[in-house]
């Protein structure tokens, strides 16, 4: 029984592989449910696997909730939950934003068009609309792009072989953008609807 109970667990690591791959013009592996089960009859140990699979890619200009992960000066990223490469950079901001270093998160300043990004760091902190991490947002995508990073032969410069500094890109990524009225932390509309009403 030990040995069936060894199986069983090393079967979510067979598709731990396989998840997060990106199909290119199909979509990214979003989940894989595995079932194993122990094969009587025989003297040996038999797991029969059973996978599901979800694809998930959104398509241009929806509209999608997601969570906000972290953010650092080249933009914003994004997670739904069972895929984490949403991003929204700077270009996708609403104007006029910044980066506060402090803070780790980037913030919207209504009504102060023009302003530089040092002008807005001086605003007074309780001025700003902050996207914090941890905040639900919705989005609108903007592009979804596929890359396929495998290694190919190996490099050599010179006589010597040079190890690749550059980090894999993920497979697929979504870019959106929070620059429209009505996106970007649900909490900054919730009121607006009732805001306008009374005006």
């Amino acid at each position: 029984m030990s040995d069936y109970a060894s199986v069983c667990s090393t079967c979510p690591r067979l598709g731990r592989g396989k998840l997060d791959m990106g199909t290119a013009s199909f979509g990214t592996k979003a989940s894989a449910q595995l079932d194993c089960r122990n094969v009587k009859g025989h003297n040996n140990l038999n797991a029969a696997v059973i996978f599901r699979l979800t694809v998930f890619r959104p398509f241009p200009s929806e509209v999608i909730l997601a969570k906000v992960k972290s953010s650092d000066e080249d933009g914003i990223r994004l997670t739904v939950g069972f895929f984490d490469d949403v991003y929204v950079p700077l270009i996708y901001l609403p104007e006029p934003s910044a980066f506060d270093p402090n803070e780790r998160a980037h913030f919207w300043l209504p009504g102060a068009e023009g302003k530089s990004s040092h002008e807005l760091l001086d605003s007074a902190t309780a001025d700003r609309m902050y996207v914090d991490t941890g905040e639900v947002v919705r989005v609108r995508v903007e592009a979804d792009e596929f890359y396929d990073d495998e290694p190919g032969p190996p490099k050599a410069t010179e006589g010597v072989q040079q190890a690749q500094a550059e980090g894999r890109r993920p497979p697929y990524t979504i870019t959106c953008s929070i620059a429209e009225q009505g996106l970007g932390p649900i909490t900054w509309w919730k009121n607006a609807g009732v805001e306008m009403d009374e005006g």
